[in-house]
């Protein structure tokens, strides 16, 4: 059988409800993302960063409430350095996969984590072969707007090539009858191009509701043109995998397979962005019509921001299985150790900055600070009844200037944006399964896992003021026009929607301006990169040990299939987090409290900048352990009405596991001092948990074709939200002894913290599936043609709702 009909054949006869597809289903891919195959099976919302597939939204739930898994084993994803608990398909190449199952419903032998659903990959193995196959491909890719097969300028301060080859092979060969080998490579680029504009329209705050201008109830009628905001991004997209797998039967009933796969993931995130506002502020424009929008004097704004981040990141993955098939027992142990990273390069790696900023406007040398020495412009849209207006900025002289031009701008910030984070997912199992024989056919089926998961996040940003020559910033040596910045690879043609020229600041210029003249920009304070550095600091360590029972069997001459059991888990988990503690500033007792002066205020400490950071600003200072067990039942029913047609129904209970900034401690308190003094603490709070309720019905056609309905429900618990206590409050006080910072309640600290609500959401929805092959009704030369159809529908419902 092919891989279509194999597919087919493991969604038909599973003991739980899945949808099964081969990975070769919609044809080749030219860029490999797992994502851009998700995105055509039903009840499957993909999140798109730029051109990336980069997260699955399974049946509406939370993209990190998606677990990944790749042969039972859950595969690691470092989630571009954030707290989420999403996964980025980005660094998972299709090629390697033989299958893509997404599960509906959980079996006592899966992870009870996956409120939606999960998604396994099966990687491609010689045994599933019985001939050796070699397929190969290579190829060109590239935009059709970027189809010029000679060097072009950019992304980066270089031209090059945006028609730029691919490739990709599959080597399986099973050798012998007991030993296979299976081969993947594929590597792929693209350059993708885009283009747009963006329009903020502000109602008219005098007259809020519509009718005649001047007249009660005008603003929804007269809105007036605030906002045009340009973008154009350039992103180069890179991809490399591979991997080797080899399978033996070492004896009759024993066969290992071990596998190793690694793949390599970057992208240049070039974003060029040109904001004109004719308000920089809330008030109103000095007059306008349907026809045009006069900004008041020197209130409007035109901001330039040039960015460039080039992500990159690694996944590799070794695993292994063994299964014993017995006459009596079957034994059937796997595990996998798999390791992501996500880092975004930045200097002394990359020789440029992340961003560059400027302003246009003029400069009033009268001006004793920043923000008396820089004077806006004046902006006026003229509105030419396209999508984008006629644009007009003068300087507060009255001489007219080029909004576009950065050469007519203010240098005003460069800065940095490091990431540098890893996940870590360790995975054994091990299960024994045996038939029993009462008087109808029943499996039992008994084993446990262990899992383990390592996050680790360190994120940096850093701003420079640019001051020029006279270490002053917002003078007249901080004009563009006197350096050579500007962006000679980006600066020329239309930005978008046939508007003119535009030019931007250099992030490589200004990144050379600032190597030979390091006193012309001016850093942000050693005590705001410590709180930077902290803030972005975290690791989480997660250990689940599990044990399962699971029972299936048949009923009235096979018709009837059933699965079903329990499964324990026991979740413990250990956070470091930053430490930001206001409060360090001032004295405290041998007990850690505060020492109050005579007015009953916190008495400040005469400490170094050094120290004072030090005890205001502890990187990981906040450690949490976290401890959880519970049962989660299921049960699956399956029966065959007739030999095409099937009825199924699934009960399940599962788990969702906050994400990284909830589960630490995260403590924070402003200064006594101000008006009304705030803690805000991270209280531990309990996961999500979900009944599921699932009923397929489908019809298996005879020519290999399938027709699915699915319906389904989810009743979640357990939502996590802020609650805010009053000053001297129980809540406040029990709030602020549970973080240990009980000497505050004297001080009127408003408190903010989290709790889980009493709250039930009922997520249900309907699926409908088709795949046809229309082989048996077409002539040969038309074979090969497959019909799919899917869509799907989703909606959510609060059931009740108290504090908890």
């Amino acid at each position: 059988a092919g891989q279509p009909e194999i597919a087919t054949h493991e969604q038909r006869f599973s003991p739980n409800l899945k949808s099964v597809l081969s990975a070769d289903t919609f044809g080749e891919q030219s860029e490999n993302n797992v994502g851009e195959f998700l995105k055509m099976m039903p009840g499957i919302e993909i999140a798109y960063v730029g051109p990336d597939a980069r997260n699955a939204i399974i049946r509406g739930m939370p993209a990190d409430q998606t677990i990944v898994t790749a042969n039972g084993n859950q595969l690691a994803s470092a989630t571009s350095g954030q707290t989420g608990r999403n996964f980025e398909f980005e660094q998972i190449s299709i090629n390697d996969v033989e299958r893509v199952e997404v599960n509906k419903t959980l079996l006592p032998n899966q992870p009870a984590e996956g409120i939606g659903g999960t998604i396994n990959l099966v990687f491609k193995t010689s045994f599933a072969r019985s001939r050796p196959d070699f397929r190969y491909r290579a190829y060109f890719n590239f935009n059709n707007t970027l189809a010029d097969l000679k060097k072009t300028p950019g992304p980066l301060n270089k031209e090059s090539r945006k028609v730029v080859p691919g490739f990709d092979f599959t080597y399986i060969n099973p050798l012998t009858r007991d030993f296979g080998v299976t081969l993947t490579g594929a590597y792929s680029k693209k350059y993708t191009p885009s283009a747009w504009a963006t329009r903020l329209w502000t109602a008219d705050p005098a007259t809020p509701t519509g009718g005649p201008r001047g007249t009660a109830g005008s603003g929804g009628a007269n809105p007036y043109w605030r906002q045009a905001a340009f973008f154009d991004t350039l992103q180069p997209t890179e991809r490399t995998s591979g991997r080797i797998a080899f399978d033996w039967r070492f004896a009759p009933h024993d066969v290992i397979s071990v596998g190793f796969f690694e793949a390599y993931y970057y992208a240049g995130l070039a974003t060029r962005r040109l904001n004109i506002l004719t308000q920089n502020n809330t008030t109103t424009p000095a007059d306008w019509s349907r026809d045009f929008t006069q900004g008041r004097p020197q209130q409007g704004r035109a901001g330039f921001t040039n960015s460039f981040n080039e992500k990159s990141g690694t996944t590799w993955t070794p695993d292994f299985k063994y299964v014993h098939n017995g006459p009596v027992w079957r034994f059937e142990s796997g595990g996998a150790y798999s390791h992501a990273t996500s880092n975004y390069l930045d200097f002394p790696k990359a020789p440029r900055f992340s961003f560059g900023t400027a302003e246009v406007g003029s400069i009033n040398p009268l001006g004793t600070t920043a923000a008396t020495r820089f004077q806006a412009p004046t902006i006026r849209f003229d509105h030419t009844g396209n999508h984008l207006p006629t644009i007009s900025a003068t300087l507060a002289n009255g001489t007219a200037v080029n909004a576009r031009d950065a050469n007519n701008g203010i240098i005003t910030n460069a800065g940095t944006l490091l990431r540098d984070a890893f996940d870590v997912k360790k995975t054994f199992r091990l299960n024994a399964t045996r038939e029993i024989e009462i008087g109808i056919p029943l499996t039992l089926r008994v084993g446990g896992d262990f899992r383990n998961a390592i996050r680790d996040i360190k994120n940096q940003n850093r701003t420079w003021t640019f001051v020029g020559p006279d270490g002053i910033d917002n003078t007249l040596d901080d004009r563009a026009s006197l350096y050579d910045v500007i962006d000679d690879y980006h600066s020329f043609g239309n930005i978008s929607y046939g508007t003119a020229p535009y030019n931007f600041l250099s992030v490589y210029k200004l990144y050379d301006l600032f190597v030979r003249n390091p006193r012309w920009f001016s850093p942000q304070s050693a005590e705001a990169d410590a709180v930077d550095r902290v803030a972005n600091s975290r690791h989480l360590d997660e250990k689940v040990t599990s044990g399962f029972v699971r029972l299936d069997g048949a009923l009235f001459r096979n018709r009837i299939h059933f699965a079903g059991g329990v499964r324990y888990e026991s979740y413990k988990s250990r956070s470091e987090s930053p430490l930001t503690n206001n409060l360090g500033r001032f004295l405290t007792d041998a007990d850690g409290d505060l020492i109050l002066g005579p007015d009953g205020r916190p008495v400040v400490g005469n400490f170094s900048a050094e120290e004072l950071s030090r005890r205001t600003n502890v990187e990981r200072g906040g450690t949490r352990v976290g401890a959880l067990k519970d049962y989660y039942p299921s049960l699956t029913v399956r029966y065959d009405l007739t030999a095409h047609f099937q009825v199924s129904a699934g009960y399940s209970e599962s788990v969702g596991y906050p994400d990284l900034s909830v589960l630490t401690v995260g403590a924070s308190a402003t200064l006594p001092t101000v008006a009304q003094p705030r803690f805000t603490t991270n209280s531990p709070v309990d996961p999500w948990t979900s009944k599921n309720y699932d009923i397929d019905l489908s019809y298996y056609t005879p020519s290999g074709g399938s027709f699915t309905l699915a319906l389904y429900r989810r009743d979640i618990t357990n939502f996590i939200a802020t609650i805010v206590h009053d000053p001297f409050t129980p809540g406040a006080k029990a709030e602020l002894e549970a973080a240990g910072y009980g000497s505050l309640y004297d001080l009127g600290y408003e408190v903010f913290g989290r709790r889980n609500l009493d709250v039930t959401a009922r997520a249900e929805g309907w699926e409908f599936a088709l795949r046809q092959p229309l082989d048996a009704y077409v002539p040969d030369r038309a074979r090969g043609i497959t019909v799919f159809f899917n869509t799907s529908y989703n909606s959510a419902v609060k059931t009740a709702a108290s504090a908890a």
